[in-house]
Protein backbone atom coordinates (compact mmCIF):
# COMPACT_ATOMS: atom_id res chain seq x y z
CA UNK A 1 0.00 0.00 0.00
CA UNK A 2 1.62 3.22 -0.69
CA UNK A 3 1.89 6.13 1.53
CA UNK A 4 -1.52 8.06 -0.46
CA UNK A 5 -3.41 4.93 0.00
CA UNK A 6 -2.83 5.03 3.93
CA UNK A 7 -3.58 8.62 4.18
CA UNK A 8 -7.20 8.31 2.75
CA UNK A 9 -7.24 4.78 4.18
CA UNK A 10 -6.90 6.64 7.02
CA UNK A 11 -9.08 9.57 7.01
CA UNK A 12 -11.88 7.90 5.94
CA UNK A 13 -11.19 5.65 9.24
CA UNK A 14 -11.67 9.19 11.19
CA UNK A 15 -14.33 10.22 9.54
CA UNK A 16 -16.09 7.03 10.32
CA UNK A 17 -15.18 6.54 13.89
CA UNK A 18 -16.29 10.64 14.39
CA UNK A 19 -19.65 10.06 12.20
CA UNK A 20 -20.11 6.99 15.39
CA UNK A 21 -19.26 8.88 18.20
CA UNK A 22 -21.56 12.39 16.83
CA UNK A 23 -24.31 9.51 16.36
CA UNK A 24 -24.07 7.97 19.61
CA UNK A 25 -23.68 11.53 21.70
CA UNK A 26 -26.54 13.10 19.64
CA UNK A 27 -29.03 10.05 20.51
CA UNK A 28 -28.15 9.75 24.06
CA UNK A 29 -30.05 13.52 25.33
CA UNK A 30 -29.09 14.53 28.49
CA UNK A 31 -27.93 13.15 31.93
CA UNK A 32 -30.84 11.12 33.69
CA UNK A 33 -30.44 11.70 37.46
CA UNK A 34 -32.38 8.09 37.87
CA UNK A 35 -31.82 5.13 38.16
CA UNK A 36 -30.36 5.46 41.86
CA UNK A 37 -30.88 3.26 44.64
CA UNK A 38 -29.67 5.31 47.01
CA UNK A 39 -32.03 7.89 48.42
CA UNK A 40 -30.23 11.33 48.28
CA UNK A 41 -31.20 14.63 48.62
CA UNK A 42 -32.77 17.46 46.46
CA UNK A 43 -33.67 20.70 47.39
CA UNK A 44 -37.31 22.51 47.07
CA UNK A 45 -37.21 25.49 44.26
CA UNK A 46 -40.83 26.22 44.30
CA UNK A 47 -44.57 25.93 45.58
CA UNK A 48 -47.48 26.83 44.36
CA UNK A 49 -51.28 26.24 45.86
CA UNK A 50 -53.51 24.53 43.22
CA UNK A 51 -56.51 24.36 45.86
CA UNK A 52 -56.85 24.46 49.48
CA UNK A 53 -55.70 21.14 50.09
CA UNK A 54 -53.40 20.60 46.89
CA UNK A 55 -50.06 21.81 45.85
CA UNK A 56 -47.25 21.69 43.17
CA UNK A 57 -44.00 21.65 44.61
CA UNK A 58 -40.67 21.38 42.21
CA UNK A 59 -37.45 19.99 42.93
CA UNK A 60 -34.26 20.94 41.77
CA UNK A 61 -32.01 18.29 39.63
CA UNK A 62 -28.41 18.90 38.78
CA UNK A 63 -27.46 21.59 36.33
CA UNK A 64 -28.61 19.96 32.44
CA UNK A 65 -30.12 16.51 34.07
CA UNK A 66 -33.64 15.02 33.85
CA UNK A 67 -35.67 12.67 35.63
CA UNK A 68 -35.05 9.46 33.51
CA UNK A 69 -37.85 8.18 35.13
CA UNK A 70 -39.65 5.41 32.84
CA UNK A 71 -43.43 5.87 32.15
CA UNK A 72 -45.31 3.72 34.91
CA UNK A 73 -43.25 4.23 37.59
CA UNK A 74 -42.66 6.65 41.01
CA UNK A 75 -39.45 8.05 42.83
CA UNK A 76 -40.08 7.83 46.59
CA UNK A 77 -40.00 10.68 48.94
CA UNK A 78 -38.38 10.26 52.61
CA UNK A 79 -37.79 11.99 55.98
CA UNK A 80 -37.15 11.36 59.37
CA UNK A 81 -39.62 13.19 61.76
CA UNK A 82 -38.58 14.79 65.46
CA UNK A 83 -39.03 11.64 67.56
CA UNK A 84 -36.50 10.15 64.65
CA UNK A 85 -38.62 7.95 62.93
CA UNK A 86 -38.46 7.56 59.12
CA UNK A 87 -41.32 8.24 56.96
CA UNK A 88 -41.64 7.50 53.34
CA UNK A 89 -44.25 7.83 50.29
CA UNK A 90 -44.42 7.16 46.64
CA UNK A 91 -45.35 9.85 44.08
CA UNK A 92 -45.18 10.23 40.02
CA UNK A 93 -44.25 13.30 39.16
CA UNK A 94 -46.54 15.45 36.78
CA UNK A 95 -43.28 16.38 34.62
CA UNK A 96 -41.83 14.40 31.45
CA UNK A 97 -38.59 13.31 30.96
CA UNK A 98 -37.62 16.55 28.63
CA UNK A 99 -37.74 18.55 31.50
CA UNK A 100 -34.63 19.73 32.42
CA UNK A 101 -33.17 20.69 35.94
CA UNK A 102 -36.35 19.68 37.93
CA UNK A 103 -39.67 17.65 38.40
CA UNK A 104 -43.15 18.90 39.60
CA UNK A 105 -45.40 16.83 42.28
CA UNK A 106 -48.61 17.77 42.70
CA UNK A 107 -49.46 16.79 46.40
CA UNK A 108 -52.88 16.57 48.35
CA UNK A 109 -51.56 17.84 51.78
CA UNK A 110 -53.68 15.52 54.86
CA UNK A 111 -53.59 18.18 57.69
CA UNK A 112 -54.69 17.19 61.01
CA UNK A 113 -58.03 17.54 62.60
CA UNK A 114 -59.90 17.59 59.26
CA UNK A 115 -60.53 13.99 59.11
CA UNK A 116 -62.15 11.96 62.19
CA UNK A 117 -60.51 9.13 60.78
CA UNK A 118 -57.16 10.13 60.71
CA UNK A 119 -56.54 12.75 63.33
CA UNK A 120 -52.55 12.99 62.63
CA UNK A 121 -53.62 14.11 59.00
CA UNK A 122 -50.56 12.94 56.41
CA UNK A 123 -47.10 12.73 57.81
CA UNK A 124 -45.31 12.94 54.25
CA UNK A 125 -47.66 15.90 52.51
CA UNK A 126 -47.27 17.63 56.20
CA UNK A 127 -44.12 17.54 55.75
CA UNK A 128 -43.79 18.41 52.46
CA UNK A 129 -45.88 21.39 52.45
CA UNK A 130 -43.65 22.60 55.83
CA UNK A 131 -40.46 22.66 53.71
CA UNK A 132 -39.34 26.28 52.77
CA UNK A 133 -37.76 27.07 49.49
CA UNK A 134 -34.16 25.90 49.50
CA UNK A 135 -35.01 23.30 51.96
CA UNK A 136 -34.26 19.66 50.80
CA UNK A 137 -35.84 15.83 50.79
CA UNK A 138 -34.35 12.69 49.98
CA UNK A 139 -35.54 11.34 46.49
CA UNK A 140 -34.71 8.00 44.91
CA UNK A 141 -36.29 5.94 42.31
CA UNK A 142 -37.31 4.41 40.01
CA UNK A 143 -40.19 2.03 42.05
CA UNK A 144 -42.87 0.32 40.57
CA UNK A 145 -43.04 -3.21 38.81
CA UNK A 146 -44.49 -2.11 36.01
CA UNK A 147 -43.40 0.00 33.08
CA UNK A 148 -44.81 0.89 29.41
CA UNK A 149 -42.70 0.39 26.97
CA UNK A 150 -44.56 1.82 23.56
CA UNK A 151 -47.69 0.77 21.28
CA UNK A 152 -49.69 -0.14 24.79
CA UNK A 153 -46.88 -2.78 25.60
CA UNK A 154 -46.14 -2.78 29.20
CA UNK A 155 -43.43 -4.91 30.79
CA UNK A 156 -43.96 -6.89 34.54
CA UNK A 157 -40.35 -6.42 36.59
CA UNK A 158 -40.10 -9.01 38.95
CA UNK A 159 -40.37 -8.07 42.55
Amino acid sequence: MTDDMMMIAGAVLAVVVLAAVFLVLQKRGPPTVFPHAEFRKYALIDKKSLSHDTLKFTLALPDGHVLGLPTGQHLTLRFKDADGKTHQRSYTPVTDNSSIGKVELVIKVYRANVHPKFPDGGKMSQHIDSLKIGDTIDMKGPKGHMEYKSGGQLSDKPL
